[in-house]
């Protein structure tokens, strides 16, 4: 089960109060771009979301990937530039609900995290828009992919 997991160097960052969000935004990449994480997760998830505020990114999390489709559009004032899907867990539900997004939303990058056994699996089956990234990978590795992605939809 360690494979599954977004390793996080800074873990004990977690402890020490965050950043005023006027101060995260005024210098942070994210600015007020937000994120919408869908996770069955959160513990695994919770660093990695942490360093998605510390980078100035608004964030929102669902539990299920399929449940926030209908309410993406209207989650924030703020427009979503990612929605990334934890399919750690369920890798099954997290392709389907990658498709589903892309269909729905077509201009709206979309980050799907997945072991490497059920990346071999899936990746053949993404649609295009739909990033693929092996778990486990390291925070800064899903940091860059995330501002990668954001920064694309944003031009």
């Amino acid at each position: 089960m360690a494979q599954n997991h977004v390793d996080s160097p800074t873990a004990t960052a977690s402890l020490h109060p965050l950043p005023s969000r006027q101060q995260r935004l005024g210098s942070a990449p994210g600015g007020d771009a937000h994120i919408v994480v869908a996770t069955q997760n959160l513990p695994r998830m919770s660093a990695a979301i942490h360093a998605f505020i510390r980078a100035g990114y608004q964030v929102t999390t669902y539990s299920s990937p399929t449940r926030l489709l209908p309410r993406l559009h209207r989650s924030s004032s703020n427009p979503v530039v990612l929605l990334v899907i934890d399919g750690g867990r369920t890798p099954a539900i997290a392709r389907a609900a990658a498709i589903a997004a892309r269909s729905t939303y077509p201009d709206l990058p979309i980050l799907l995290l997945a072991s490497a056994d059920a990346a071999r699996r899936t990746e053949a089956w993404l649609p295009a828009g739909v990033s693929l990234l092996r778990l486990p990978l390291s925070e800064p590795e899903l940091l860059a992919a995330v501002a990668d992605l954001a920064t694309c939809h944003d031009s």
